[in-house]
């Protein structure tokens, strides 16, 4: 029919579509921006400009500014903040949580260096938006945390001693362990920077960490932190 519904909070109950052409505005005057592509561009838009506010830029990957919008009907962009004592944490660990669990834009300072801010959508306008961020930065808390955490662990024992673990952890089959191949790629590197002139000792060095983070506590709570 007709019908539609409103924004939950904002105009609740149903709205009256009076004719085809007025579908977009008849749900606008209910708190509801129905066009996908509007809410996104609104969003992207805003965000850029908070984040201009707080001298950065933000992190906008499309595919996050797509599941965004799509879990918005009346966005709201917030400027939130977390403790700076974080930032000892490697930023692509902190960035990762707070997009991927937390679906927050982080914002980068003119150095690419993470800044102890970031922004959340909400779906209302609040008469106490400093409730909305104040949940949010509680909500984030706990995550970065559990960061910092892990990366205090990694860090009571050298790189080298993550090696072992692997030994435990086959490859493949036929191949051996993690560790067996991590030493394939030591002594192919080595004959690598030996044929060319390099550091043989260090690149083979290199070849043996190279599979060392992942038996880490930090790779094993954020796979996407492999190799980095």
């Amino acid at each position: 029919g007709r019908e539609s519904r409103g924004h939950r909070f904002h105009s609740p109950g149903q709205v009256h579509i009076s004719k085809p052409s007025s579908y977009l505005e008849d749900l606008r005057g209910a708190h509801v921006i129905a066009d996908f592509a509007e809410r996104r561009e609104l969003i992207a838009k805003r965000v850029e400009q908070l984040a201009s506010e707080q001298n950065g830029s933000a992190i906008v990957p499309p595919a996050l500014l797509d599941e965004v919008t799509a879990l918005v009907e009346w966005p709201v962009p917030l400027v939130c903040s977390f403790e700076e004592r974080f930032l000892e944490v490697p930023q692509e660990a902190l960035i990762s949580t707070m997009q991927d669990n937390q679906k927050y834009f982080c914002l980068l300072d003119t150095n690419g260096k993470l800044l102890p801010r970031f922004i959340t959508v909400a779906n209302i306008e609040s008469k106490d938006p400093a409730q909305i961020v104040s949940g949010n930065e509680k909500v984030v808390r706990p995550r970065l945390t559990d960061a910092e955490f892990f990366f205090k662990q990694d860090k009571k024992q050298p790189l080298e001693r993550f090696n072992d673990r692997l030994k435990n952890v086959v490859f493949q089959a036929q191949l051996g362990t993690v560790f067996d191949k991590a030493e394939r790629v030591s002594r192919l590197a080595g004959l690598i920077a030996e044929r060319t002139g390099g550091d043989k000792a260090r690149a083979m060095r290199a070849g043996l960490l190279s599979k060392a983070d992942l038996a880490t506590e930090m790779v094993g709570e954020f796979p996407e932190m492999q190799g980095i």
